[in-house]
């Protein structure tokens, strides 16, 4: 009888080590997702905003929808200007050169796959960005703004939900229409 007991004791003992080891490895396994997610969805905001600051430099208003972004993507160019001299030396002539630069081979290397899916959020099987674009009035001077956002349900498509409960209802943005900044919400 004692035999048994002490069998019986190990096989529990060996469950319950099992069952921690899987918890923990479960936490693991979620927060390497999370960073790999988090990352992904950072870049693509980062993009998106990089496309939306060149819109407003042809056109003085953001984007308000994917299509309009797409389409200046496929077809606009960024513009680089370059001084030549030292505008401090007044022997020296300074002037300023303009030049083009397509934004699909500047920002998106010819990759127009990447243009056709400036829209999805990265990792969340098939969830799309949310877009906004208006003009706001800050310090009594209208500005335009912008806000690209991802719902946080979408981000963690798929993984344990238990984790990023908190999150729930929250999503990661870049630009804001309250303040007109083109900064985002994860800490940069």
């Amino acid at each position: 009888m004692k035999y048994v007991l002490n069998l019986i004791l190990i096989g529990v003992v060996g469950y319950l080590s099992y069952e921690l080891y899987k918890t923990v490895e479960e936490v693991v396994v979620f927060n390497k997702e999370k960073a790999i997610r988090d990352s992904a969805t950072i870049d693509k905001l980062k993009l998106l905003r990089r496309v939306q600051l060149a819109h407003k430099s042809d056109y003085q208003l953001y984007a308000d929808s994917f299509d309009k972004l797409k389409e200046f993507a496929n077809n606009g160019n960024y513009k680089i200007l370059t001084k030549i001299g030292d505008p401090n030396d007044s022997t020296v002539v300074a002037r300023v050169d303009t030049s083009l630069v397509s934004i699909v081979d500047s920002l998106f290397e010819g990759n127009k796959q990447a243009i056709s899916e400036l829209d999805m959020i990265p990792h969340s099987g098939g969830a799309k960005f949310e877009i906004q674009a208006d003009t706001i009035n800050k310090n009594d001077i209208t500005i335009p703004a912008f806000e690209i956002r991802a719902p946080y349900e979408a981000m963690y498509n798929g993984l344990i939900e238990k984790y990023y409960a908190p999150k729930i209802g929250q999503k990661m943005r870049v630009g804001s229409l309250e303040d007109g900044s083109t900064s985002g919400n994860w800490g940069e």
